[in-house]
């Protein structure tokens, strides 16, 4: 009796093959900044001189917005940022416990001009803020061949004003 060799046949991948991380790291939700008594005081100042103009002006709605704000800001200012477990799968992207599944991506980019290494990804749905992630000490080229398969890539040459100027007053 001769022994028939079944045809090679690719296995099949598991639903726990597309879940698999292609790429995983750790980074902090924000950066943290040092503020010294010098960055309070001058925050608060900024403020007080903000909510006196707008209440010169007659702009009460102005006053109390730059009054809220500036509460706000020397608030969570001391805040600690938390450490995120990012992970990038053939299903998506996802940030600690929120997962973003690629068909609610359209884009991403990379901006690595050190000391700024950020991931963006930018959502389907217009109103959706960015998501942007840190890349701490992971290799960009490593998370760019992650993404690229799944998602478009953005040319952008540095990081928004908004974002530049958050960074030059520590916020």
């Amino acid at each position: 009796m001769a022994i028939q060799k079944q045809p090679d046949t690719p296995a099949k991948p598991s639903p726990e093959d597309s879940e698999r991380p292609i790429l995983a790291w750790e980074a902090k939700e924000f950066v943290e900044y040092d503020r010294n008594k010098k960055w309070y005081v001058g925050a608060l100042v900024l403020g007080v001189l903000l909510v006196a103009g707008a209440l010169v002006l007659q702009q009460w709605l102005a006053a109390a917005v730059f009054a809220l704000a500036t509460y706000v800001v020397v608030r969570h200012a001391g805040d600690k940022p938390r450490t995120l477990s990012i992970s990038i799968s053939k299903l998506g992207v996802e940030v600690a416990d929120r997962f973003y599944p690629f068909s609610e991506l359209r884009t991403f980019w990379i901006i690595y001009h050190p000391p700024v290494k950020t991931l963006t990804l930018q959502r389907t749905d217009r109103f959706k803020p960015l998501v942007k992630l840190s890349l701490a000490d992971i290799d960009p080229l490593a998370v760019q061949n992650a993404l690229k398969d799944h998602l478009a890539e953005q040319a952008k040459e540095s990081e928004d004003f908004v974002d530049k100027l958050s960074r030059w007053i520590r916020l």
